[in-house]
């Protein structure tokens, strides 16, 4: 391995740690010039990996607004599948399950072909939408129960008061949460305050929640909290977590899986 490769390679570790790197700090760090780290920023930037601002970079969905659900599908496409297919073997027959929103999440129907007598609630028009292509394909066997309220066109989302008020009626055996960033002192965080709030909801009502999400989420801190870490169950993701959050992990008991 080269020693630009390797540096690439800790630069992309510093991000899931931090969610953001500078260039005077990597120039020093490395102890080398900082055209020498701009040039390595350029070089991950070009393979999607991160994106430049002013004096560093941050993580590729540390965005102030979350990107519209078009662009996010085709983002880590096959780390999601394999995500949500870890997150399937948590679903038995007769479950009641919470799918929250999120391409990631949305991942999970699919490999429910093979469940009886499930029900599944969303808030999610994606996951609702190949439910209801299962069931008119007779490949889904169960309940859908459709959380009602204000529509996001752009994310294809359900939220606001009377989502609330419906959900808060319900308490399901697990709930698969979608995050916008997981980090160890800032817990999980999302993008949009009514979103979370159904999320924080669910949680409190469901014996066992699990957080779903690729590892370009790590490290990251959008604006809106959702819980703390150790009010989570699981977490599963495509990499194993970020050197220095094993002790944390541990403490509160969260399982980190991933493949």
């Amino acid at each position: 391995m080269d020693l630009s490769t390797e540096r690439q390679k800790i630069i992309l570790k510093t991000l899931d740690h931090y969610g953001k790197v500078s260039v005077n700090e990597l120039a020093e760090k490395f102890n080398v010039a900082s055209a020498t780290i701009r040039r390595d920023l350029t070089f991950l930037e070009k393979e999607n990996k991160l994106q430049r601002v002013h004096g560093g970079a941050i993580k590729i969905s540390f965005y102030a607004e979350e990107p519209a659900i078009t662009k996010r599908r085709s983002m880590y496409m096959i780390e999601k599948i394999k995500i949500a297919k870890i997150a399937s073997k948590m679903i038995e027959d007769k479950m009641s399950v919470f799918i929250d929103v999120g391409t990631t999440t949305a991942q999970i129907i699919p490999f429910l072909k093979e469940r009886r007598n499930l029900q599944v609630l969303t808030n999610s028009l994606e996951a609702l939408m190949e439910l209801v292509k299962m069931v008119n394909n007779n490949t889904f066997h169960g309940k859908i129960i459709f959380i009602g309220g204000e529509i996001n066109a752009k994310q294809l989302t359900v939220s606001g008061s009377l989502s609330e008020a419906f959900i808060n009626q319900f308490f399901v055996d697990i709930a698969f949460i979608g995050v916008g960033g997981v980090h160890l002192s800032g817990g999980l965080t999302g993008y949009d305050e009514k979103e979370i709030m159904l999320s924080q909801q669910m949680i409190r009502n469901a014996k066992e929640s699990v957080a779903v999400l690729d590892h370009s989420k790590i490290g990251v801190r959008n604006l809106y909290k959702i819980v703390d870490l150790h009010e989570m169950d699981r977490i599963i993701c495509d990499k194993k977590h970020p050197e220095g959050w094993e002790k944390l992990l541990q403490k509160y008991n969260i399982e980190w899986l991933n493949y």
